[in-house]
C-alpha cells in the first residue's frame, strides 16, 4: 500500500479520510500563512488536512491539537462527523439573466441548497435578486438569504452612523417591495479587509439604531465579524476568504464563504458553507 491509497476491505486512516473529503469538496488553498491546530505530517496528506482545517471540516474532531494521531484507524464517529456533520453547502452569485428552473436543478444536484442574494437597490441592477428568482427558488427548494451592499461604493461601512441607518431603512424598502417580511435578516457587506473594526462601529450602530440586531448579519474579514461580536451589533456572521486572514475562520461565523471558482447551469458562484441550522435565511415552503 502506498501513502495514498488503502485496502478496500481495510481499515481507513484518519489522514486518508480527510484527504478524501478535501480532494470531493474541491477545497482551496489557505493563505500562505495559516498554521492549523496540528503539526506536520506526511507529505500526501497534510497538504489536504490543511485545507479542511483551515474551511472548518475539522472542527468537530476531538482531541484535534498537536499530538491528533493522522495514521490512527478513522472511528465511525470521526467518519460520521467530517462526512456529514452539521453543514450545509449553498452558493452566492452576481447573475440574473439566468434560466432558473435549470440552475436550481442543477445546483441541488450539486449538494447545495440555499443561494445568497443582493438585495435590489440602486446600480449595478445585473446582480440584484428578483421576485421571480425568489419564486423559482422557492418552488425548488431552495432557501436564500439576503445582501444589502453599495455597488457603486464598497467603502460604503466607513462612513459612520447615518450611513448605516439610511442603508437599513434601504434594506427594509427593498425587502417590501420583494414581498418579502421586513422582519427578515439581512447581511450588510463590509467588502474589504477592515484592518480595525473601529472604523464600521458607527455604520453598524446606525443600522442597529433601525432594526433590532436580531436582524442584522455582516460580511467581511475576521477583524469586522470579531469586533462587531465583541460589542454586539450583529446577530449574523459570514466571513470571507477573499482577504489573507492568519487567524483562520472565526469560531462565531455562522457562514465561511470560498470565492474558488466555481460554475453551476452556467452561473459563476462563490461557494458557502454554513455550520448552524439559523443563519438569517428565508426557507422555502
Amino acid at each position: 500500500k502506498t501513502a495514498s491509497t488503502f485496502d478496500p476491505e481495510g481499515k481507513v486512516t484518519r489522514a486518508q479520510l480527510i484527504t478524501m473529503v478535501a480532494r470531493a469538496a474541491e477545497l482551496a488553498s489557505p493563505p500562505s500563512s495559516y498554521v492549523p491546530p496540528f503539526g506536520n505530517f506526511d507529505p500526501a496528506h497534510y497538504p489536504w488536512a490543511r485545507k479542511a482545517a483551515y474551511a472548518g471540516l475539522l472542527d468537530g474532531l476531538q482531541g484535534m491539537g498537536r499530538s491528533f494521531g493522522f495514521s490512527a484507524p478513522a472511528t465511525r464517529a470521526e467518519v460520521a462527523e467530517v462526512l456529514t456533520a452539521d453543514r450545509r453547502f449553498g452558493v452566492d452569485y452576481s447573475m440574473t439573466k439566468v434560466d432558473w428552473p435549470v440552475f436550481f436543478r442543477q445546483l441541488k444536484a450539486s449538494g447545495r441548497d440555499f443561494i445568497g442574494r443582493y438585495l435590489p437597490w440602486k446600480g449595478a441592477a445585473w446582480r440584484q435578486v428578483t421576485k421571480a428568482e425568489l419564486e423559482a427558488a422557492t418552488a425548488a427548494g431552495v432557501d436564500y438569504f439576503f445582501w444589502f451592499e453599495d455597488s457603486d461604493n464598497h467603502f460604503s461601512a466607513r462612513n459612520g452612523f447615518a450611513q448605516g441607518v439610511a442603508d437599513a431603512q434601504e434594506a427594509l424598502r427593498a425587502l417590501e417591495r420583494l414581498g418579502v417580511p421586513t422582519a427578515t435578516p439581512v447581511y450588510y457587506t463590509v467588502d474589504y479587509p477592515a484592518s480595525d473594526g473601529s472604523e464600521i462601529d458607527a455604520y453598524f450602530r446606525g443600522i442597529v439604531s433601525v432594526v433590532p440586531v436580531s436582524q442584522v448579519g455582516a460580511y467581511g474579514n475576521y477583524v469586522t465579524i470579531d469586533w462587531l461580536h465583541q460589542n454586539g451589533l450583529a446577530t449574523y456572521f459570514c466571513q470571507s476568504n477573499a482577504w489573507p486572514q492568519p487567524e483562520g475562520w472565526h469560531p462565531v461565523a455562522q457562514m465561511r464563504q470560498d470565492v474558488t471558482s466555481l460554475w453551476i447551469g452556467g452561473v459563476h458562484c462563490d461557494r458557502l458553507t454554513v455550520t448552524a441550522p439559523d443563519f438569517g435565511q428565508c426557507r422555502a415552503r
